[in-house]
């Protein structure tokens, strides 16, 4: 992925992990039942694939994806990873962009369609279901592009559940 790709997710993303609380959040938060967690993304892999074949640099022209993975930290210790692909659906810059995020209690799901122009961000995507203890999340996960290394995101997740 190009570097306004590099939250990864970009989708994408979301978080939920066993033993992890409440990173930030107002106690009005809490009280509504929405978890904040805040963290760090770290980018594993990130590859553009020319699908259109115009022989550009991917993901250049509609079509073209994206193919990503990172991890999840919160105080340096890594709490999940995550995994997607985001697609070129119209030009310059906007993708439709799907994760999935892996933690010790279960999966969460995230897609969103983003524009790319924005720089940094942030990034907003709807939190789409989970798996095991995220069976009914839903919510949103917001995402900044650290700069001026954009190898390392900062997310936001607002877990409903």
């Amino acid at each position: 992925m190009r570097k306004t790709l590099g939250l990864g997710m970009t989708a994408a993303c979301l978080l939920m992990a066993a033993g992890v609380t409440v990173a930030s959040g107002s106690a009005g938060d809490r009280d509504r039942g929405i978890e904040v967690i805040h963290a760090e993304r770290a980018v594993v892999s990130d590859v553009g694939l020319d699908l259109d074949h115009s022989g550009g640099t991917p993901p250049d022209t509609i079509g073209d994806q994206s193919v990503f993975s990172a991890t999840f930290r919160i105080n340096g210790r890594t709490i999940g990873f995550d995994g997607g692909v985001c697609t070129n659906v119209a030009d310059p810059a906007l993708f439709q962009c799907v994760a999935t995020n892996s933690f010790d209690k279960g999966q969460v799901t995230a897609q969103g369609l983003l524009d790319f122009r924005q720089g940094k961000g942030p990034y907003h995507l709807a939190i789409t279901g989970g798996t095991g203890a995220y069976r009914a999340a839903r919510g949103q996960v917001d995402i900044t592009i650290d700069t001026p290394d954009p190898q390392h995101d900062q997310v936001t997740f607002h877990i409903i559940r």
